[in-house]
């Protein structure tokens, strides 16, 4: 069973001190009054780095060498313990 006009438009129209001023839901949930902004990227994420192999390549070395210095605290605070 289809049902028609499920989705409906949420947001307001009105008059604003500087002239028209207009709101709208851009996305969200249906009924919840809240929606997404489409604003423009400006930081993280903004544009695609030029060493993106590189970046990876550090990536996962920094990753092994926090799990190793991970194990290593784990080990010390057991080493602790017994003494």
């Amino acid at each position: 069973m289809a049902l028609h006009n499920q989705h409906k438009a949420i947001g307001s129209l009105g008059r604003g001190a500087d002239g028209v001023k207009g709101t709208v839901a851009v996305g969200g949930a249906p009924g919840s009054g809240r929606g997404m902004t489409i604003t423009p990227v400006r930081g993280l994420g903004a544009y695609m780095p030029k060493d993106l192999d590189g970046i990876v390549v550090r990536y996962i070395e920094q990753v092994k060498e926090d799990r190793r210095l991970a194990a290593k605290e784990r080990a010390a605070e057991r080493l602790a313990h017994w003494y």
